[in-house]
């Protein structure tokens, strides 16, 4: 805590002796300590299963003046360019040296943690949005949740499904799962919230003792000096800070989705239990009800059956049944075709949850600016299994500031994987020097501000 987080404290604590305060100083507590450095940042972990259609995924032209190509994987995030940054030729770890049995054991636990347990089938150490949440002060009411759309894993599949099946880990032995029933995630976030009409009531209370506050702050600095009024100018902003929070807090948090299905955790319902955790995850940020959050969107080695959906196979064709994963593994002359359909509907679902995050006002801009959303594949190519090839990950949002937006650099493969996790780390307050093993150390400058 910074000492001019502390004065503040203090400050308000000593206003008078004023039992107006005392009642909502809980709030200011929690809400000035962010006053100081503009509104908390925020990250979000988006995992994609299996790999993309190499040739039609990168942007072209240069770091600053790119674009997407019509009919290309990512041509669904061209309205949001000034908001991303596309890595170009970023290196992953090179997993064969390593050893190992089945690919999809060892390409999710390594993407999250950078390591392998001794075994070859899970990380051999925390995940990097678990070093974050352990490295950060607790500041609100979840450290960190877990969401997962689309989780199937069948008998011949994925024979580890910790591995396949989760980002998140305490540590090598203590995985987090990804809850996926969209109802429990409402329940868990937002079911001892306060119902609607009560809410209203007191936040209109509540709303009433900021603006008698307010009043005293402003009485006090009509009767100090010019320096000292800089400083009740920032209590009082702080102040309006928060009733434009209450205001949030109402308007996007009091409100229950529809839910429409008996089981959410079906191939017939994935689309919808994408929408529903995307809808939930941008109220839980904007209710500050978590900073730190991943979800998946299908098990590695995904068997969700997408053409029949996306019109490319007839119902109840031979083609209807092929799960992603069979179709990454495709040689017909049709794969391609439909590994880049799937690719293009997933990331129109990203730019619904961008769009999502930069609709909902905070401070000066939006929840998109003040946070950073890394969307990430299991592999660069599904059906090989390289991992020699440049890593497919987006970043949007730039952490408040932190990440120079609209660009897509080029790395030439001097700059890793291991390398853009530090980073992050470092970005979001956590400056750890390495994480897992055999990383490239440092962080890469060339993404921040």
């Amino acid at each position: 805590m910074s000492t001019f987080s502390r004065s503040r404290r203090n400050f308000l604590l000593g206003l008078g002796g004023s039992g107006v305060v005392a009642p909502f100083l809980p709030v200011f507590n929690a809400h000035l300590e962010a006053a100081g450095d503009g509104p908390p940042k925020r990250l979000l972990f988006v995992f994609r299963s299996l790999g993309v259609e190499l040739d039609r995924f990168w942007p072209t032209g240069t770091e600053t003046e790119f674009d997407f190509p019509v009919g290309g994987s990512l041509e669904a995030l061209a309205p949001f360019k000034s908001d991303l940054i596309v890595p170009r030729n970023l290196e992953r770890l090179r997993l064969e040296a390593k050893g190992k049995g089945n690919i999809h054991v060892v390409t999710t636990p390594s993407l999250v943690s950078h390591s392998l347990n001794d075994s070859l089938d899970g990380p051999g150490g925390p995940s990097f949005d678990q070093i974050i949440a352990q490295g950060l002060p607790r500041e609100t009411a979840f450290e960190s949740i877990q969401l997962g759309a689309g989780m199937i894993v069948y008998g011949p599949g994925c024979p580890i499904q910790d591995a396949c099946m989760r980002v998140s880990y305490r540590s090598a032995d203590d995985p987090l799962p990804p809850e996926e029933d969209p109802r429990n995630v409402y329940a868990t976030l937002f079911g001892n919230f306060v119902p609607n009409a009560d809410a209203l009531a007191l936040v209109e209370r509540r709303k009433s003792v900021l603006d008698l506050v307010g009043a005293e702050l402003n009485d006090v600095r009509n009767r100090v000096g010019q320096s000292d009024r800089n400083k009740f100018d920032r209590h009082l902003e702080a102040v309006r800070d928060i009733e434009r929070l209450l205001e949030v807090g109402v308007s996007q948090c009091g409100d229950e989705p529809t839910f429409d299905r008996n089981d959410y955790r079906t191939q017939e319902a994935y689309p919808d239990a994408l929408r529903l955790h995307t809808d939930l995850l941008v109220e839980a940020f904007a209710c500050d009800r978590t900073r730190i959050a991943t979800v998946m969107w299908s098990s590695a080695q995904s068997y969700l059956m997408h053409l029949e959906r996306l019109g490319l196979a007839a119902p109840g064709s031979d083609e209807a049944l092929y799960g992603h994963h069979a179709v990454s593994h495709d040689d017909t002359a049709n794969a391609p075709t439909w590994n880049l359909a799937i690719e293009r509907w997933h990331n129109e679902q990203f730019a619904y949850l961008l769009d999502r995050l930069r609709s909902v006002p905070e401070g000066d801009g939006t929840l998109l600016d003040n946070t950073l959303v890394v969307m990430a594949h299991e592999l660069p190519d599904g059906n090989g299994h390289g991992m020699t090839q440049p890593h497919p990950v987006v970043l949007a949002g730039s952490l408040g500031g932190t990440f120079k937006t609209g660009r897509s650099p080029d790395f030439g493969m001097e700059r890793t994987w291991h390398q853009m996790l530090l980073t992050i780390c470092h970005a979001m307050g956590v400056p750890v020097d390495n994480i897992g093993d055999e990383g490239k150390p440092g962080i890469i400058s060339e993404l921040l501000a």
